[in-house]
C-alpha cells in the first residue's frame, strides 16, 4: 500500500447508481445476473468524468453511455456474465482489465483479496478482505474498489453460515456514517440490485467483526469449502437483504488503479 489512507473519502454525487433490471438496458434475463458489470460501469464512468474520457462509450446520453458499456463488461469475450449466471472475481478483473486497456489507458493494480474464486493470473493472497487495503484502493488517483458481498443463512445451533449465493456493490466512499460523523468503520456504496430502488441512493453500511462460527460454500466443481468466520465483516445498517437471506458478509473485494 502505498501509506496511511485519508480518514475519509465521499465519490457518492459523482459516481453513478444504475439499476441492473432498469428495463431501458434491454439486459439478457432482464438483468437479474447483471450486478457485477453493472458495478464496474457506475466506477468506469465515474473515471470517465475525471480524467479518463477515453472509457465512456460514444452515446447522446450518460445513461445510453453506461448501458452499451455494461453490455461490452457483460459479453462473452469479457466478463462473460449471462453465459455463467454472474460474475466471479477473476472474470469480472479479466473484463474489466480488457475494456481498460482497449480503452486505451494502463491498468497500474488489479488485486483480490477474499475466500471466492480465484485463478493464476488473479490470485488472493489473503483471504480476509482488508478494510485498510480497501480504504487506499478507493483513496488514490484511478482507483475504485468493488465489494463481492455473500448472502449466508445463520444455523445458531452450528454456528454455520451457509452462504446462498452472491452480488457486486460499487464501493463510492467510507468513513463517515448518515449524520457525517467520522467512523472508520462505515462503508458507503451503491447497489445495482432492484431491491434499493431505481432511484440514485447512496446506503451507509456499518461493519462488524465476526468473532465466531464458520462460513461454508459450494464450489462451481460441486465442491465444500469451509473456513473460520472469525475476522470477516458482517455488512449492516442500510445494507437491502437479499429475500431468504439472514446476513451479509464481505466475502472478497476487488481493487483497481488505472492511469
Amino acid at each position: 500500500m502505498a501509506g496511511e489512507p485519508p480518514k475519509s473519502v465521499d465519490r457518492a454525487k459523482d459516481t453513478p447508481d444504475f439499476c441492473q433490471t432498469d428495463p431501458d438496458g434491454h439486459f439478457p434475463d432482464s438483468g437479474g445476473d447483471f450486478c457485477g458489470p453493472v458495478a464496474v460501469a457506475n466506477s468506469l464512468m465515474y473515471f470517465a468524468k475525471t480524467g479518463f474520457p477515453k472509457l465512456r462509450p460514444t452515446a447522446a446520453t450518460d445513461k445510453a453511455a453506461q448501458i452499451e458499456m455494461i453490455n461490452r463488461l457483460a459479453a462473452a469475450d469479457f466478463m462473460n456474465t449471462a453465459e455463467r449466471d454472474g460474475t466471479s472475481p477473476p472474470r469480472l478483473m479479466a473484463g474489466v482489465q480488457k475494456f481498460v486497456e482497449q480503452s486505451g489507458y494502463q491498468t497500474v493494480r488489479l488485486e483480490q483479496q477474499g475466500w471466492k474464486e480465484t485463478t493464476k493470473q488473479f490470485p488472493s493472497k489473503v483471504d480476509i478482505p482488508s478494510l485498510d487495503w480497501i480504504k487506499e484502493g478507493l483513496s488514490v488517483k484511478g482507483g475504485t474498489v468493488w465489494l463481492n458481498v455473500g448472502w449466508y443463512k445463520i444455523n445458531a445451533e452450528t454456528s454455520h453460515y451457509q452462504r446462498l449465493g452472491g452480488h457486486w456493490v460499487t464501493l463510492v466512499g467510507y468513513g463517515k456514517d448518515r449524520s457525517d460523523r467520522a467512523d472508520p468503520l462505515t462503508l458507503l456504496i451503491h447497489d445495482p440490485a432492484p431491491r434499493t430502488g431505481r432511484d440514485p441512493l447512496t446506503q451507509c453500511v456499518k461493519l462488524s467483526a465476526l468473532d465466531s462460527g464458520f462460513l461454508q460454500r459450494s464450489t462451481s466443481q460441486g465442491q465444500v469449502r469451509r473456513r473460520e468466520a472469525r475476522g470477516y465483516y458482517e455488512l449492516k445498517g442500510e445494507m437491502k437483504l437479499k429475500s431468504g437471506a439472514d446476513t451479509a458478509i464481505l466475502d472478497a473485494a476487488v481493487v483497481l488503479v488505472i492511469q
